[in-house]
């Protein structure tokens, strides 16, 4: 649609037509963000045609970009800025380069039987899903014919009539389309790659999967392969156009029948996703009067730097189709930019809060079901949630659903806070507490906080070992601050040091993985290891964290020794 208005627009360029562009521009931004960056680019590529192709002033070809494309900007900016109520969604994603340009997922059956012989007989890189804007073997034999017959003009100096450069403004404008979509992901990859321009790059940072940008290059290739076949079967000639308009079709066929066959919503069967199923009816009766659903074991990825895929896909497919069939919330998120604070709010179904939650005061008043994978490990805070729930509501197949007494996760939660201080306990202990002096409520990390350097190496800490811990169990804990902006969801190697300075090995500490407890804008994590023989002295060293290092703030370094 967005081409068609621009080929609408080159037929009769008036003020009307730019105008229905600007209204087309506003609305599908509001559909999906990457739209307006589709938008961007091909009404780019019409404001360069119309100055230089249809040889209008700068003046009035300014002034059709203005309502094009600069007008929607500020409207849907400034609708944002107005109803948008989250302030602190991630500025910088975390990868760039999630799904970037592949030119495979542009001119290669991906997943299709032809494709998947090529790939195992000839080998070839695998294509993110979102990379995947295959334009069909019709138009892909066309684009690599023209550029062979390009190749073959320009060297025979007959280049004004190939069908790529004579034709007028609207095929320019679909071939210029095409062209910068396909550089365009590798140009962002260019500026990506480097560390300066990437940091002021500014909104454009949002735009991660560049590889959707394929999808605009389906389109404007289909509509020049289209337009010119069009016009070769209007030229009549039947020995010619017969032949080509049946293979054609033929390919056509052979690419619909292999969507059709093997879709990509074909692994996401159920029957609790099926209108009017048996299952569905059943489901809605058995939950009636259930206003929220918590899944465990929780699952959670926001605000880019957590990422919490627990319980599998069977899981997230059970949680997701019981919430679809029944039309009842679920607490789990799985979106990647969402508010920080909203993230770590949720992450305390998970991960102990050592100030009461917020969702105390959410839940009040509301009939709570959780959504439990049988067989599954638990984490504490997981625990405590299922240790307060009642009756069972469904038991299934993999899972089943119980009742949450909201008034029994209170009692359980204030019994375990005034047994445990999370960090504290080494003290008690005796072996190893290091506090680096941060605000007791561990608001904010505060000048005290250790900081740690973001380049390599970045040694933390070291701990002397007493010989009567060699061959022990341990527990290393460690508060990190979790501000998104420094990326101390990270990891960490402990290390094993003997006499002599040497290497003995060393174990992998995922402060993500192990995330045990939560306090405002800092969480505690916790490893339990075996430390080596002849060990005398443990190393911690942070990895790097992300693609452009930031400092760490910890506090509060801790090795207990695990109880008997």
């Amino acid at each position: 649609m967005l081409l068609y208005q621009g080929l609408l627009f080159l037929e009769k360029p008036d003020f009307k037509r730019s105008l229905i562009i600007g209204i087309l521009t506003v609305s599908v931004s509001f559909i999906h963000a990457y739209y307006l960056g589709f938008a961007l680019l091909i009404y780019g590529c019409l404001f360069l045609i119309n100055l230089i192709g249809q040889r209008v002033s700068l003046k009035k070809a300014l002034l059709h970009f203005a309502l094009q494309v600069i007008g929607s900007l500020v409207i849907v900016e400034g609708i944002m800025a107005l109803t948008d109520s989250v302030k602190d969604r991630p500025s910088y994603p975390w990868s760039p380069f999630l799904t970037n340009f592949n030119l495979h997922g542009v001119f290669f059956p991906v997943g299709k039987p032809l494709g998947s012989w090529i790939g195992r007989n000839f080998g070839m890189p695998p294509v993110e899903w979102e990379s995947i804007g295959y334009i069909g073997m019709a138009t892909t034999l066309f684009f690599f014919a023209s550029v062979l017959a390009l190749l073959v003009m320009i060297f025979g100096r007959r280049i004004k009539s190939h069908p790529f450069v004579k034709g007028g403004a609207q095929k320019h404008f679909l071939v210029l389309t095409t062209f910068l979509a396909l550089v365009t992901p590798a140009l962002f990859t260019a500026l990506a790659n480097n560390e300066w321009t990437y940091m002021h790059m500014g909104p454009i940072r949002q735009f991660r999967s560049i590889g959707r940008f394929n999808w605009v290059v389906f389109s404007s290739l289909n509509f020049i392969f289209f337009g010119w076949l069009s016009g070769v079967i209007q030229k009549k000639k039947a020995f010619i156009t017969i032949p080509l308009t049946i293979v054609v079709f033929a390919f056509f066929i052979n690419d619909i029948y292999w969507n059709c066959e093997k879709p990509f919503h074909e692994n996401h069967e159920h029957p609790l996703l099926t209108e009017g199923s048996k299952a569905q009816a059943e489901m809605r009766n058995t939950l009636q009067g259930i206003d929220v659903i918590i899944p465990m074991p929780y699952f959670h990825i926001g605000s880019e730097s957590f990422v919490y895929e627990r319980g599998g896909g069977e899981h997230y497919l059970n949680t997701m189709s019981v919430s679809y069939a029944c039309g009842i919330p679920i607490t789990a998120v799985m979106l990647s930019r969402t508010s920080l604070e909203q993230t770590l709010d949720n992450l305390t179904y998970m991960a102990f809060p050592v100030t009461k939650p917020e969702y105390f005061e959410y839940l009040k008043e509301k009939s709570i079901a959780v959504l439990i994978k049988n067989g599954e490990d638990f984490k504490l805070q997981e625990q405590l949630i299922l240790n307060s729930t009642t009756d069972v509501l469904f038991e299934g197949d993999g899972f089943s659903i119980k009742k949450l007494d909201l008034n029994a996760l209170s009692s359980n939660y204030t019994d375990y806070k005034s047994q445990h201080a999370f960090g504290e306990e080494s003290l008690k202990k005796g072996i190893v507490f290091k506090d680096y002096e941060s605000n007791t409520d561990k608001s904010y990390f505060g000048e005290g906080a250790l900081k740690v350097k973001p380049e390599a190496p970045r040694e933390v800490d070291s701990f002397i070992i007493p010989d009567s811990l060699v061959g022990a169990e341990v527990k290393i804990g460690v508060w990190a601050y979790l501000y998104e902006q420094s990326k101390a969801i990270e990891a960490a190697d402990i290390k094993f040091i003997n006499a002599n300075n040497e290497e003995l090995g060393s174990e992998f500490f995922s402060l993500r993985d192990n995330l045990t407890a939560l306090d405002g804008f800092w969480g505690y994590s916790e490893r339990t290891v075996r430390i080596h023989p002849q060990t005398t002295k443990i190393h911690i060293v942070f990895r790097e964290n992300g693609l452009y290092p930031s400092p760490t703030y910890i506090d509060g370094l801790n090795l207990s020794v695990l109880e008997p």
